[in-house]
């Protein structure tokens, strides 16, 4: 009869010959060693990266805010012109009004006042600031007026 432990030696001695014999001891060290030194290294990025979101302190270097500015044109864009010479399109900073309905408190007064200033009727201007979003809340963006020109400007 044979016992379990033999069988369980002949069995790995069959699966060395068939598929190379196991994993030598120095290789099992490098395996685990190699394993704890990626665990540490991002280890270390994780616990990095929770410190520079928690912390109410943390501000930028100047050299961070550097790499991470925007770029402003010093020029503004040129006319579009047709074959002829003639302007077609042309760049122009044109007001916009808005407003966040949910932060108005009298929205009757102001659309009141707003037909005054701009034109247009107190209805349209009392419907926008009365506008819902899906779960019927007020809205927090709605315009009022867009390209606001000439004397209703002030």
């Amino acid at each position: 009869m044979v016992k379990p432990a033999q069988r369980r030696r002949r069995r790995a001695r069959a699966n060395a010959e068939r598929y190379g014999a196991p994993p030598a001891r120095s290789q099992r060290v490098r395996l685990y060693l190699l394993i704890g030194i990626f665990l540490c290294v991002f280890s270390g990025i994780a616990v990095r990266l929770c410190f520079l979101h928690l912390d109410p302190r943390f501000e930028l270097t100047e050299e961070e805010k550097f790499h991470i500015g925007g770029a402003s044109l010093a020029r503004a864009r040129g006319d579009i012109l047709d074959r002829h010479g003639l302007r077609l399109a042309t760049e122009r900073d044109v007001p916009s009004l808005w407003a966040d309905p949910s932060a108005i408190a009298e929205p009757k007064r102001l659309a009141q006042a707003l037909a005054r200033s701009l034109g247009g009727s107190q209805a349209e201007y009392l419907a926008q600031l009365a506008k819902k979003d899906a779960k019927g809340r007020p809205r927090q963006f709605v315009w009022l007026k867009r390209w606001i020109t000439g004397a209703s400007q002030e």
